[in-house]
């Protein structure tokens, strides 16, 4: 799962990752900016965190939960994906965007 995906780092992250074989999530802005994750770059699913269904289009996403976690953003975001994390899992803390709202 990769958060900011659709941006500079978090679309090379997720296509590195599709590289070295993971199933990949993005979490992104806008519907447009999701459908390009998945059409353009690969992505497995893509989710827009402005959704009022975020949540349960994360859950959709990621039915096995997350193993790995590349935090573009935290806040909400980061939040969310505590839930989804399996045991074992891991966060990889890139920075931060907005005021902890996870724009």
């Amino acid at each position: 799962m990769v958060s900011a995906a659709a941006g500079s780092v978090g679309h090379l992250v997720g296509q590195i990752a599709k590289i070295k074989g993971a199933r990949v999530v993005g979490v992104c802005g806008s519907d447009a900016k999701a459908e390009l994750l998945v059409s353009e770059l690969d992505f497995d699913a893509a989710v827009n965190y402005k959704d009022d269904d975020f949540r349960q289009a994360l859950k959709d996403a990621t039915p096995d939960g997350v193993d790995v976690y590349f935090d573009n953003t935290g806040g909400m975001v980061l939040g969310s994906a505590l839930f989804r994390m399996n045991v074992g899992g891991r966060i990889a803390c890139c920075g931060k965007t907005g005021c902890g709202t996870g724009d």
